[in-house]
């Protein structure tokens, strides 16, 4: 996976919740990219998925998905 492409935030959001499964290549793209882990991370403290955008925009966090 090249690293500009980085796992969905819908992706991050339902794997934090447990109702998706993660590929391989996602998994392998998520040990090495400190962003997405950041942002899982705030998927599994948001109590929503538009909770979590909201907080995003307020810390200035772009994604471009």
């Amino acid at each position: 996976m090249d690293e500009r492409q980085h796992i969905s935030l819908t992706h991050l959001w339902e794997y934090s919740r447990n109702l998706d499964p993660l590929l391989d290549i996602h998994k392998e793209h998520l040990s090495e990219c400190e962003q997405c882990v950041s942002l899982l991370g705030l998927c599994r403290i948001s109590p929503s998925l538009e909770h979590l955008k909201r907080r995003m925009k307020e810390e200035g966090i772009k994604r471009a998905d």
